[in-house]
């Protein structure tokens, strides 16, 4: 059966076994509107019986009085109220409110409870930081699909830059200890012993996270916008941040030196991909041709720069 919200249109497809039988109300995840998906024909026995007639010695003798059992009432108990009814009987039974509590895949899926990033009061911060990698890199679909957004930007934003300070801080520390080589300045002397003294510290604590996140914003709003140019954004600029930060997780795996960064950059390019696809509710084609704008942008003007400095030098 596919429930679609009257209010938002989101929909979802759910197995008929899994809807008790009771159930005709749905709250939408997305907008929060409850809306009745079903009509349940009351039972033949529960119609009312002809009212009988009773005998008195009162003026009122022939009085009729109806049956002393009320009527019952309509049936509303939500889709999601019993979610032992979703899943297998091992399973504990939960409370549920929305469409992403219930999903037909087979495989060991982490239960629908929005990003661990973003309830850390359940969760903690170190847990919730790792739960919330771990599911990005083994089951990126079923995170980005079953996303329920929070208000604001500020945690995915913070991830992210966690995310490029273990990068940085891993690439250091394999610098320092001789197993990638240094990176040095035109006088041969490190750039990265700057980190150690002095204001390089500040630098590193203070500036660099400010300089990833203007960075950021502007590598956010271009994806955007080839999006937008390809009609893939339904849910906004706040969805395709997402997509971008939660997306950059498997970066962590520069924690290897050499093959982890090559790995990692690859993977993050198909996390984010899901992440588009999933989070805007798009097709695969338009995805894949808003990721690939921008790297065509840039051919064509690293193209058209080579081809006019040739041309400068041959003139000269």
């Amino acid at each position: 059966m596919k429930i679609i919200c009257p209010k938002c249109s989101f929909s979802r497809e759910i197995s008929e076994h899994n809807i008790p039988a009771r159930a005709q109300i749905a709250t939408c995840p997305k907008c929060g509107h409850r809306f009745q998906f079903r009509e349940i024909a009351q039972p033949a026995d529960t119609a009312p019986q002809t009212p009988a007639i009773q005998k008195s010695s009162t003026p009122d003798a022939h009085k009729i009085k109806p049956h002393s059992t009320p009527p019952e009432p309509m049936v509303e108990d939500d889709i999601w109220d019993s979610l032992s009814a979703m899943q297998p009987s091992s399973q504990p039974k939960e409370t549920a409110s929305s469409f992403s509590d219930a999903h037909d895949s087979t495989g060991p899926l982490p239960p629908p409870q929005g990003v661990p990033w973003e309830n850390l009061g359940r969760f903690g911060f170190f847990p919730g930081f790792f739960e919330t990698i771990k599911r990005v890199m083994l089951h990126p679909i079923h995170f980005f699909r079953e996303l329920i957004f929070e208000p604001g930007i500020g945690k995915p934003l913070i991830f992210y830059l966690l995310i490029a300070e273990v990068q940085a801080l891993a690439q250091f520390f394999w610098q320092m200890a001789g197993v990638v080589p240094m990176i040095t300045n035109a006088s041969g002397g490190s750039q990265i012993g700057l980190g150690l003294m002095g204001m390089g510290s500040a630098f590193i604590l203070i500036m660099y996270p400010l300089i990833l996140t203007v960075m950021l914003f502007l590598m956010v709003g271009v994806n955007h916008l080839c999006l937008l140019l390809f009609k893939a954004a339904d849910r906004g600029f706040a969805g395709t941040f997402r997509a971008v930060t939660y997306g950059s997780a498997p970066m962590v795996l520069a924690l290897f030196p050499f093959i982890g960064p090559i790995i990692g950059a690859l993977w993050t390019m198909t996390t984010t991909f899901f992440g588009y696809k999933y989070i805007h509710r798009t097709t695969t084609s338009r995805v894949v041709l808003a990721m690939l704008l921008p790297v065509l942008v840039m051919t064509v003007l690293v193209g058209a720069l080579f081809f006019t400095s040739g041309l400068s030098i041959g003139n000269a």
